[in-house]
């Protein structure tokens, strides 16, 4: 199977990077003023200012999902990367739209992980049986839920999973 990249719509990311470099910047003004302008001490904030804004601001522009080798990997920036085995994948399902919450997050009492940017268009995949996933505190997730610019290939690529030919060479 060969490599498939399925995008995301990466507007959601701009307001978080705009914030993130406001924030940073009054909070290193106010640091320097704060610790008098010890040059080491303003340029470790300076440092770890820039980190924080690449990781989390910049990143997820530069990230995308993809199907590659028979796993489905979510990818959200460099913080959040979750790999799905396609023979784990049990059904997908179009969801018409989602909860008004996006981002990586999880039910706190479901099985569902959500990968998502925006509330319409959604994907939801049901597991096999349940897996562990670190950014989901290491709790049993069934469901996950994410979203993609390029469905047509997503579809396109998981369409012969789920035709009765390759379900009868995977029993």
């Amino acid at each position: 199977m060969a490599e498939v990249t399925l995008n995301y719509s990466k507007a959601t990311f701009v307001p978080t990077l705009l914030l993130s470099i406001i924030a940073l910047s009054v909070l290193d003004a106010f640091a320097s003023i704060v610790l008098s302008f010890d040059l080491a001490s303003v340029l470790a904030a300076a440092i770890v200012s820039v980190v924080v804004i690449v990781v989390l601001g910049v990143s997820p522009f530069l990230t995308h999902h993809k199907v590659e080798g028979g796993v489905l990997t979510l990818r959200q920036g460099w913080y959040f990367k979750a790999s799905i085995p396609l023979e784990e994948i049990a059904s997908i399902e179009d969801l018409e739209t989602g909860r008004a919450r996006t981002g990586v997050y999880f039910d706190l009492l479901g099985g569902h992980l959500y990968v998502t940017t925006q509330r319409r268009g959604l994907v939801m995949i049901k597991l096999a049986r349940p897996r562990r996933y670190g950014m989901a505190l290491g709790k049993k997730i069934d469901k996950i839920v994410f979203d993609t610019t390029d469905m047509s290939d997503l579809k396109r690529v998981l369409a012969e999973k789920f035709t009765p030919a390759s379900r009868d060479r995977q029993s």
